[in-house]
């Protein structure tokens, strides 16, 4: 099983008992680990390593303003599982998704972070960058050794 599948499997045990939320957080940050354990595969995120804190604001199952902590590559397969989650809860949990995206309803954003990766006919590198504006749509986007990346997308999206 590929890194990228045991950190899915991982999101999605997460998600599933609780263990972080399903919702988009109200902020992200970026910076130095903090040393406290990641949401989604429970290992410590040391200060040599990049994490994302996520903060929810007030939840109502916790009455409480939550953060989490999650290494990048934790919180790629978070937010892929957690659209995935979001949308079988939505349908009744229906394992059928759309592979064919609509079109976006503001700028997307995403970041190459490891492996390659074509839009179209364009192949991505660990380091690249595209932005795609409000109202267009890939033709096709595809990995075919993998890859890890930050994908930001107007939270009116769905991401199937």
């Amino acid at each position: 099983m590929s890194d990228e599948a045991v950190l899915r499997e991982k999101a999605r045990e997460a998600l599933a008992v609780g263990r972080i939320p399903a919702c988009s957080p109200q902020r992200t940050w970026g910076g130095r680990g903090a040393g406290v354990s990641c949401a989604v595969c429970g290992k410590r995120v040391g200060p040599e390593e990049v994490e994302f804190e996520l903060e929810f604001g007030v939840l109502e199952e916790q009455a409480r303003e939550r953060t989490y902590h999650v290494h990048v590559r934790c919180f790629a397969a978070w937010e892929f599982e957690r659209h995935r989650f979001q949308a079988q809860r939505d349908a009744g949990s229906s394992n059928e998704t759309s592979h064919l995206p609509p079109a976006s309803s503001g700028v997307e954003e995403l970041h190459l972070l490891d492996g390659e990766l074509w839009i179209d006919d364009r192949k991505l590198y660990p380091g690249d960058y595209n932005r795609a504006e409000p109202g267009t749509a890939d033709r096709r986007v595809w990995s075919e050794t993998g890859c890890t990346c930050v994908l930001i997308t107007s939270g009116s999206d769905v991401i199937g």
